[in-house]
Order: structure tokens, then sequence, then C-alpha cells
């Protein structure tokens, strides 16, 4: 599958989200960045006021105040991350095909779990491998010799969609995976009973969505193929 002209718009919302994930996780004076952006795009309105300039200038000046707080909640909501879906690809029939437990190197983006405990990870270093019917699992490394996990069954899949990840100027081949997961940290308190059978109906379990992005061609394909066939 030959790489396809992608519209500008993910490139445009990757470099927004990630200034706006920089400036999340750096500090000046011991606060965030992207609360001392915020901040003076609110102060500045409110001076703007207080001088009683031209209404012009206000609404300018109000607009960059709205656009500043939106990037960051559209940013946050998105995870950080634009996803560009192929519309028009179809699931590869590679010649290689992943065994079963053999791993692949890859980077994912998600919410990943261990016992009661979760945690966002953006484009982390991470193993992915399938067991016998349809089970997927990945194993994420949160920090050197510390993981977090999730596995996902194939029949609570919603859909695996394949496409372009951008993070700031930096785009990479991907899956977008969205599911319903029982390995969550809602879920430890449900008791034995849910891993006997007993628990939540599919549809009344954690929504989730992960992305995972690879280092090669191939790799890309044997994984999407894995989790469609």
């Amino acid at each position: 599958m030959t790489e396809p002209n992608l519209p500008t718009k993910s490139s445009w919302r990757g470099r927004l989200y990630g200034f706006a994930f920089v400036t999340d996780l750096s500090r000046w004076l011991g606060i965030r960045r992207s609360v001392w952006f915020r901040t003076t795009a609110v102060l500045l309105f409110l001076l703007s006021l207080l001088l009683r300039l031209p209404l012009a200038v206000n609404l300018l000046v109000g607009g960059g105040m709205v656009g500043a707080w939106l990037i960051y909640w559209l940013a946050q909501r998105a995870g950080y991350v634009a996803f560009e879906v192929l519309h028009t690809a179809v699931a590869p029939e590679p010649t290689t095909t992943l065994r079963q437990e053999e791993k692949v190197s890859v980077r994912a983006t998600g919410l990943f779990s261990v016992m009661a405990r979760e945690r966002y990870l953006l484009q982390k270093k991470a193993d992915y491998w399938h067991y016998p019917l349809g089970e997927h699992a990945i194993m994420v490394e949160e920090a050197p010799g510390r993981y977090l996990y999730q596995f996902i069954s194939a029949k609570r899949i919603s859909h695996v969609k394949a496409g372009y990840l951008y993070l700031g100027e930096q785009r990479f081949p991907g899956l977008e995976i969205k599911y319903h997961t029982d390995w969550a940290p809602e879920l430890v308190n449900e008791g034995s009973s849910y891993y006997v059978g007993g628990g939540l109906p599919d549809e009344n379990l954690p929504h989730r969505t992960i992305y995972l992005t690879f280092h090669s061609h191939a790799d890309w394909q044997r994984v999407w193929q894995t989790f469609v066939q």
C-alpha cells in the first residue's frame, strides 16, 4: 500500500496538539506553561476591557482568549494526537502472518492499566502480541522497568481503522482501535464473580480508544491483518 497525499488539516492539528502537549508537560516557575498561556490570554482580554479599547480590538483579543482555551480543550479531548483514517484502505494479506504470541515492537497511545492504577501514555514503547481465539495484548513501558497493560478481546472491538497518527510535525503509520475493556481500575471491585462468568455485559464495560504506531510498513500490515482476520 502506497502512502496517500493526506489533507493538511491533520498536520496542522498535530502541530497544535503537539504544542499543547509540550506546554502541558513542561513548567516555568513551578507552574505548567499551558496555565501561563491561558492566564495571559485572559489577562490581556480583561486589560483591553479596562482600557476601553475599540470594540474590534476587544473582539480580537477575546477571540484569542477563547482560541487559547479551545486548543487545550480539544487537544486533551483528542489525547494530544490527530489521526487520519484511510477510508479507502483494505486490510492486507501479508506474505508473513504474525504467529501467536510473537511480539512486535510498537508505539502505543491511550489509557493503560495495572490493577487499580491507570494512566494516559503518549507514543510510548510497547510490545504487541496475540493469543488464540482473538485475544490481543499490549504491554507499554511507562518508565524504565515499569509497565502498564491493555488486553483486548476480539468480540469487544468496535472497530479497527488504519491511517496515520500526527503528533507535532511527525506522522506515523498506525491503527486506531476502539473497544470495550474488562481491564480497567473501575472494574477491580467487581469481585471474583466477574472473572468466572458473571459481571457486566459488554455494553456497560468501559469504552477505550488506543493507537498503535509502527516502525516499519511490514509490521503495520501484519498487526492490522491480525486484528481484522
